[in-house]
């Protein structure tokens, strides 16, 4: 590994209540599921886990409710081995849920998700000595407050920067076109955005976004946009795209947390050393082979497959 600090994940976990369906139901219809199961959820949290199986070490931090969900959740962080002793616990609250149905003949995946749950704030974040890690992966959630939590960061990396230490990485994830979000894009490293967020921006293709968006981001950075099934672009800071397609599984059974899975391939590709290029087309295989199998454990075997 080229830093044997952890990565830090910072935003949602919670449960995903998952139905295994032959179809998405109609409207006022009446189904019945051929499987159910719970699994934890959540875009950093799904992250972790996956940074996790490939060997990084991790944590996380999230803001946590009481009761069984928040137990079933970190029983499956624990059995990973990523570290959640920072997380910022609300006893009156739940944890948030997601129930999803899963159509199991094309994979697609449809989430109704619940919270409310108070959100992390710049002074959960300041508890935390952000010198501990080598990365800094940030979900785009309450934006206003991340934007405050990195600005945390990069004054360390200041300071570490006079005194000839490595910095801190800071990526950041840009999915849903929230209020605020886009304040987050000119503070990453490495800015990951979803084809939802760049559609939604007028871009059209993952190359298309992933050269405008780098316009916008700060100097040095890198801007990468993963496209489903078509593939993924990346921008590296000298203006130089590159495209990497789809490595789509055999079958299709499962695509819930696959831009999960493509971010934290990315993070830990990069966090190698690696080229963008290279890191880029590590992702789109990742986040392939995830979508051939139910949830996460059998990526502990990708790179040796």
């Amino acid at each position: 590994m080229a830093d044997l600090k952890p990565i830090l994940t910072v935003g949602l976990i919670c449960v995903d209540i998952i139905n295994l369906c032959d179809e998405y139901p109609r409207e006022d219809g009446d189904i019945r599921a051929k499987g159910q199961r719970w699994q934890h959820g959540g875009n950093a949290c799904n992250t972790s886990v996956v940074l996790a199986t490939l060997g990084r070490r991790c944590e996380l931090l999230a803001t946590l409710g009481s009761g069984m969900e928040t137990d079933f959740a970190l029983k499956h962080l624990n059995t990973f081995g990523i570290s959640h002793g920072s997380c910022v616990l609300y006893p009156s609250h739940k944890l948030p849920t997601s129930c999803v149905v899963l159509n199991t003949t094309n994979g697609s995946r449809t989430i109704v998700h619940y919270s409310n749950l108070p959100e992390l704030t710049l002074s959960d974040f300041t508890k935390i000595n952000v010198s501990e890690y080598s990365w800094i992966h940030f979900e785009g959630r309450n934006p206003l407050e991340y934007v405050k939590m990195i600005r945390h960061v990069m004054a360390s990396n200041e300071t570490r920067r006079k005194a000839g230490e490595r910095e801190i990485t800071v990526s950041v994830e840009l999915e849903k076109n929230k209020p605020n979000v886009g304040k987050l894009l000119p503070l990453g490293d490495v800015v990951i955005v979803s084809r939802l967020y760049a559609t939604l921006n007028g871009y059209h293709s993952a190359e298309e976004a992933a050269l405008g968006f780098r316009v916008k981001a700060k100097d040095g950075a890198v801007v990468v946009c993963a496209w489903g099934e078509v593939g993924a672009a990346a921008c590296d800071s000298s203006g130089k795209v590159f495209s990497c397609p789809a490595y789509p599984p055999p079958a299709v059974v499962d695509t819930l947390g696959a831009g999960d899975t493509f971010n934290a391939g990315l993070i830990h590709s990069l966090a190698r050393g690696n080229g963008l290029e290279t890191a880029l087309k590590f992702a789109c295989k990742l986040a392939g082979a995830k979508c051939g199998f139910l949830g996460y454990e059998q990526l502990r075997n990708f790179e040796s497959n």
